[in-house]
């Protein structure tokens, strides 16, 4: 299996390298002569930034040879900022929008039993500004797990979130739902599906992406690594588990990792050269692994849920013809809300020119990165939050917000507070509030609170 595993690994350095040296000679040329790239967004559920050896943050690491291709192929980020939870980050993603803004803090449940309160509808999402800023270039596919919205939106969600073609589960694979026999939606037809749901969606996407004859942003959320906890088919994982009982161990959660990475690898290097070549792929990760299958460092206190590094921080890689120095690593601090900008600027399309004077994104792109992944940090700093209930009245809320070395978070009841140096202290072990503040610490801590307050205004 491990020898397998390696040929894979060159087999795909060798097939991404051949598409940037493929691009100069492929692109989608529309009538007017604007060439617009494809565009693949992969959202990794509950895998934070120690679970892959190519960031070298963590201890015991699942084989991930499709994952370290890319990132030898490309830019790693390892400094990113999502939301704890599922639910914030995904709409943070399509909206470029921090979760006060849009109302959602914490997870949406999509059977109602949470309420009501979904996405709003007014929120404009990634495959609506593409629409709007290139003319309908695009073609636009979701194929995975959506989990933004509730049951009052109905079977045709994502369509009516402007996604042209969906293929999906609303949410998790709550019980009786499990990887191998789960409730799928297909464009507003909802049947009971039997297989493997990474299989099943890879399949889906594949065959969508062979009927395009024009540029496409496609949206490829993985239910993995999520629960429930599994045995993935045979094949899929070099992990050992025999004798293990499948559950919220760590055998079994990297097992999933390598059978999320092995459907990646099949969906790449099923796109073939000629695509691959005018394709930017975008993977992130949605939140911090979750606290029973976190490995050392990272404390289990501190993972999926909290404001912790190990909650919030996640990798993203990104491969793109645009990438000037493969395998580098680029230090500046990123949320996930910037991949609304850096789409738009992938496509051609000023935000600046789409939308009034006064209307907030929060996203920054990260396209000069590619170009340059020494460049100073365009953003000062990066923010994450997870309040509920879901609206914009919560009662509990937990907010973080970090430059280059410092952290502050916020918490409720306000107003409890915590500040971290996480350059001497990268796991949050020593908080500095409780002990005194040094004057340099003094002044960082008020700046950081005085951006949160600016940022937050009447939320804070």
């Amino acid at each position: 299996m491990r020898r397998s595993l390696a040929l894979s690994l060159g087999f795909l350095l060798l097939f991404l390298h051949g598409a940037k040296a493929h691009a100069a000679r492929t692109s989608n040329d529309e009538p007017d002569g604007t060439s617009y790239p494809n565009v693949l967004l992969v959202v990794a559920d509950d895998l934070g930034v120690g679970e892959l050896a190519s960031f070298g943050l963590g201890s015991d690491y699942a084989v991930t040879p499709y994952l370290d291709a890319l990132a030898a192929a490309g830019v790693s980020f390892p400094n990113v900022y999502a939301n704890p939870v599922c639910s914030p980050t995904r709409v943070g993603v399509l909206t470029g929008r921090y979760g006060f803004r849009t109302g959602i803090g914490t997870v949406v449940f999509p059977d109602g039993t949470g309420g009501t309160f979904g996405m709003p509808a007014a929120e404009e999402t990634l495959p609506e500004m593409l629409d709007r800023g290139t003319g309908d270039a695009y073609a636009t596919a979701l194929f995975g797990k959506w989990h933004v919205d509730v049951i009052s939106a109905g079977l045709l969600a994502p369509n009516n979130a402007g996604f042209e073609y969906a293929d999906y589960r609303p949410g998790n694979l709550n019980p009786p739902e499990d990887y191998f026999r789960w409730r799928n939606v297909t464009q507003g037809v909802e049947t009971l599906q039997v297989g493997y749901v990474p299989t099943h969606t890879v399949d889906e996407a594949l065959a969508w992406v062979d009927q395009q004859t024009e540029p496409w942003f496609l949206y490829l959320p993985f239910n993995l690594v999520h629960f429930p906890f599994h045995k993935p088919p045979a094949g899929y994982y070099s992990e050992d588990l025999s004798g293990i009982t499948p559950g919220p161990n760590r055998p079994t959660f990297k097992a999933m990792i390598e059978a999320m990475d092995h459907e990646l690898g099949r969906f790449l290097t099923g796109l073939g050269l000629a695509t691959l070549s005018n394709t930017t792929v975008i993977f992130l990760g949605d939140n911090g692994s979750p606290g029973a299958v976190i490995a050392p460092p990272w404390p289990a206190a501190q993972a999926k849920g909290t404001v912790y590094e190990g909650g919030v921080r996640v990798p993203m890689i990104v491969y793109s013809p645009l990438v000037t120095a493969p395998g580098a690593t680029c230090d500046a601090l990123v949320n996930q809300s910037d991949v609304f900008a850096t789409v738009a600027e992938l496509a051609g399309v000023d935000l600046s020119a789409l939308y009034p004077p006064g209307f907030h994104h929060d996203s920054v792109s990260i396209l000069p990165y590619l170009q340059d992944p020494e460049l100073p940090s365009l953003r000062s700093y990066v923010y994450a939050e997870i309040f509920g209930p879901n609206g914009f009245n919560p009662v509990a809320y937990n907010r973080a917000i970090r430059d280059g070395r410092y952290k502050l978070w916020v918490g409720d009841p306000f107003p409890t507070e915590a500040f971290y140096d996480l350059q001497a202290d990268p796991f949050e072990q020593n908080e500095l509030l409780a002990v005194g503040l040094s004057p340099d610490e003094t002044a960082a801590y008020q700046a950081l609170k005085a951006e949160m307050m600016a940022l937050l205004g009447p939320a804070f």
